[in-house]
């Protein structure tokens, strides 16, 4: 079974073109596979996570449209698109809004570095982020005092 699994895993990596070094474990023990597994693991969990923080720079405007909703802050719901519609419960605003940080933080970090590689060519994308970052900045003081944080 854990040779099963350690398989799959190899199968993941090599479908996402992640590049790992087999640790030296003898592979005759499950314990032995776990070990090596569990390592192999850390290279998927560090390329998901990578790309997720890529993808955000791409939802500018779902996050604008959360912080929208945070001002407002009336349990309104707002559609996004064809069955894709976000919310903020008023019980949970405190967590959406330190949510909507780290999710902006993860997005200007991308387009730097986009613009690092791209060169001048996303300048529009990244005046977008920093009006953004300005925008939530401002707000989050409003909501940051109107919660009493």
């Amino acid at each position: 079974m854990a040779s099963k699994v350690l398989d799959d895993m190899i199968a993941e990596l090599d479908y996402y073109n992640i590049k790992y070094d087999m640790p030296d474990i003898p592979l005759d023990s499950a314990q032995n596979i776990n070990l090596v597994r569990n390592k192999l693991k850390v290279n998927i969990e560090r390329f998901k996570e990578e790309q997720y923080a890529l993808r955000q720079a791409d939802e500018w405007q779902e996050i604008y449209e959360y912080m929208n909703l945070l001002i407002v802050n009336n349990g309104r719901e707002k559609e996004l698109g064809d069955d894709y519609t976000i919310k903020v419960p008023k019980s949970e605003a405190a967590a959406y809004l330190e949510w909507i940080f780290w999710k902006t933080e993860l997005s200007v970090f991308c387009v730097r570095q986009r613009m690092k590689i791209e060169g001048r060519r996303s300048i529009y994308i990244q005046f977008m982020m920093v009006t953004l970052w300005c925008v939530l900045m401002q707000r989050s003081r409003f909501e940051l005092q109107k919660y009493g944080l």
